[in-house]
């Protein structure tokens, strides 16, 4: 069945109201991924001092511990972090990436940007 010129174009209109719908949609995504009109993610950082006097952080979401890190990661042995300082800013570095739904590690070179490791 041949298509008329005016059902052409409908369709071609109808494509072009969908895929602008689509666009507006995705553009009011937030960079977390949650939509512009949801709260975004309340996650609580808590410091803990471990039995050696170092200090670590859990991170939590709705009162679950998400994250519990009593040592610095990504560094060679088990030691924790020198100061609750250095513990709060590597865990703002960790909930940072939870907000952007990227991976939450923490490199080497992001720990000495933080003075955390030499």
């Amino acid at each position: 069945m041949k298509r008329t010129r005016n059902q052409s174009i409908l369709l071609s209109i109808g494509g072009v109201l969908f895929i602008t719908i689509a666009v507006i949609w995705y553009t009011q995504q937030n960079a977390s991924g949650v939509a512009a009109d949801q709260p975004a993610p309340a996650f609580t950082i808590q410091t803990i001092v471990n039995d050696d006097g170092s200090f670590g952080y859990n991170i939590s979401l709705d009162d679950r511990i998400l994250i519990h890190q009593p040592h610095i990661p990504a560094v060679q042995g088990i030691k924790g972090f020198d100061s609750e300082q250095d513990a709060r800013n590597v865990a703002d570095v960790v909930v940072g990436k939870l907000m952007r739904n990227e991976i939450p590690s923490v490199s080497v070179e992001q720990l000495r940007a933080l003075n955390v490791v030499d």
